[in-house]
């Protein structure tokens, strides 16, 4: 009898562990969590337990490379809304440094320093979002092994994906870096992304100068423009002119389940512009009209001096603005602005960048590999990117860097390198890197093959014309 029973139950287990895994929310609400009247992203005890991170930009030289500013806030208000997505779909009761991931949003990136927390790497560690050991190298455009520098490199934060004259992070190149990354990692189709801002007229006032240049701004934490001159024309094609745009239909947003983060422009009264940023939503009170925001630089409530604390998820530091909903010029009535937050200045909104959960649940996504680099549809020499191409070819001029990264909840074993389907490298560590200098003419097929270990494949193919 006692035999029976056992094969009973084990042939339960097997049919349990046979059903498709899904990840779920109930209800998106379940994100947000009510208390007097403030609406806040919801602690996840696993890896986000004070709701929406805080990290912080002030580490690792990232600076602009002109004035040598603090730099990297739109690419950390991104890194904060990755985490937080990646925490809810991951195992519930996993913890830094388990060893474990299971949802691709946020990967283990194998940064240099040892596990924080361990005893094992893995996507949630501290260091996972920034390593102090491997410094940013803005010249060389060296790709950290970091959740932030790799967000950086896909929405081009300096230029340092495509060599383009760019400050900080540009609203555009955040849309498509965001976009490209839910690509690769097989989530576009659960998530929407979207831009949005306010009346047309005069937003160049807020961005740029007469000639479209950048405004070295006066406060070491906001060097660069949310824009620039290509990027205000790519601006007029994916954003969406909301005539709505208002605190209120901001903060409905955040209470339905999107996750945003908002443009800061700060000028005086006579429209001079003295900083731009960029920061994430926390929470917010309609009735009270204030906002708590996550500020890769400004710390408030929770000051301190170490900033690599924030690393750790736990710490957070939700600074609380009153809104002002009445614009501080008569002839730009739809902006909104933040009381105190820098004096003498109105801290105004023009624009918000939005990603937006479209389903419930999301089921187990299955091995999945991509190219990092090079950049499809770009000419290239020597390694450089140097413009993009108009028919769309990707056209290599020399020696290349490819780069892949693959995702399996079993773990990557190895990524392999084909040339017409001729096995050319073969990886085994991350960063998955092949260096091709061979001297070929005409056009090629590169391919790359994930194996997890357990012997699934994940295979991508990029067409390539390559000369000498």
């Amino acid at each position: 009898m006692k035999n029976k029973l056992v094969v009973i139950l084990i042939g339960i287990l097997l049919m349990i562990s046979s059903v498709p895994v899904a990840f779920s929310i109930s209800n998106k609400n379940e994100l947000t969590m009510e208390e007097n009247d403030w609406f806040y992203y919801a602690p996840l005890d696993n890896y986000a337990p004070s709701g929406m991170p805080d990290f912080d930009q002030k580490q690792n030289n990232w600076k602009d490379p002109v004035y040598n500013g603090w730099a990297f806030c739109g690419t950390v208000s991104v890194a904060n809304i990755f985490w937080y997505i990646d925490s809810i779909y991951s195992d519930t009761m996993g913890s830094p440094g388990d060893g474990k991931d299971m949802f691709p949003l946020v990967l283990d990136y194998n940064s240099q320093g040892e596990s924080n927390p361990g005893p094992f790497t893995d996507d949630h560690n501290y260091n996972n979002v920034n390593d102090l050991t491997s410094l940013w190298n803005q010249k060389e455009s060296v790709l950290g092994n970091e959740l932030i520098e790799r967000i950086a490199w896909y929405v081009d934060t300096n230029g340092c994906r495509t060599s383009e004259e760019i400050w900080g992070t540009n609203l555009g190149s955040m849309y498509l870096g965001v976009r490209k990354w839910l690509e690769d990692v097989n989530l576009m189709s659960y998530f929407k992304v979207e831009i949005l801002r306010a009346s047309r007229n005069n937003l160049k006032n807020f961005y740029l100068d007469d000639n479209y240049s950048p405004i070295r701004t006066t406060y070491e934490n906001t060097q660069g423009s949310l824009i620039s001159q290509k990027d205000f024309f790519i601006n007029e094609k994916i954003s969406n002119i909301n005539e709505d745009f208002k605190f209120e239909y901001i903060a409905e947003r955040v209470k339905n389940g999107s996750f945003v983060v908002l443009g800061i422009v700060g000028y005086d009264g006579e429209k001079n512009v003295h900083f731009s940023h960029w920061v994430t939503i926390a929470g917010v009170s309609i009735s009270l009209s204030q906002i708590a925001l996550s500020d890769p630089y400004f710390d408030i409530i929770n000051q301190t001096n170490d900033f690599t604390l924030h690393n750790d998820a736990a710490i957070v530091s939700h600074d609380i603005y009153t809104v002002n909903t009445t614009s501080p010029f008569p002839e730009e009535a739809d902006y909104w602005w933040l009381e105190e937050y820098l004096p003498n200045l109105y801290s105004v909104i023009p624009a918000a960048f939005i990603i937006t959960p479209l389903t419930s649940s999301i089921p187990q996504i299955s091995p999945v590999s991509y190219f990092i680099k090079p950049d499809e549809n770009y000419f290239f020499i020597k390694d450089k990117h140097i413009i993009p191409t108009i028919f769309g070819n990707t056209i290599i001029v020399g020696d290349i860097t490819f780069e892949a990264n693959a995702f399996s909840k079993d773990g990557i074993d190895r990524i392999e390198f084909y040339v017409n389907e001729e096995l050319k490298y073969v990886d085994d560590e991350f960063p998955y890197v092949w260096f091709w200098d061979e001297q070929l003419f005409g056009h090629k097929m590169i391919k790359i093959s994930a194996v997890d270990k357990l012997g699934n494949l994940a295979n991508n193919v990029m067409q390539i014309w390559k000369f000498f």
